[in-house]
């Protein structure tokens, strides 16, 4: 994993691992409403340059995980995109102790096929793991 941006007095950390950016905004109570990722961060993995999109695969704040977002019922890798804007800066808005992982669209359609990323509650994980299986 190549760490993007890790700031501790906010409580944020970004990091990139195979195909996907990872974002966790750590604190209890503020809002990170303009996060700000510069595009074409050299040596970050496969997303080393940032594409014109990148595909929402998991967001904590689904329903499935007792969030607000969402119903919880589309499927992850068939998520909304989010563009660079104009000057080359992924912008995310993240709310108190959540955290969103983002991947390129062919990597996103890929994890389609990961039953995981299916499952409809973190109680279902803990059961699958339990069965021997993720």
């Amino acid at each position: 994993a190549t760490v993007v941006e890790q700031d501790e007095a906010s409580k944020v950390l970004v990091f990139v691992r195979g195909p996907c950016l990872f974002a966790f905004n750590l604190h209890s109570s503020r809002v990170q409403e303009r996060l700000a990722l510069a595009a074409g961060l050299d040596g970050v993995g496969a997303l080393d340059r940032l594409p014109g999109e990148l595909v929402v695969v998991l967001d904590t704040t689904d329903a499935r995980f007792d969030g607000a977002a969402g119903t919880g019922e589309e499927s992850p890798a068939a998520r909304r995109l989010i563009r660079l804007g104009s000057s080359g800066v992924l912008e995310l808005m993240l709310t108190p102790l959540s955290a969103l992982v983002l991947a390129r669209p062919e990597a996103a359609e890929a994890l389609r096929e990961d039953p995981v990323l299916w499952l409809p509650s973190a109680d279902a994980f803990v059961d699958l793991l339990a069965q021997g299986g993720g």
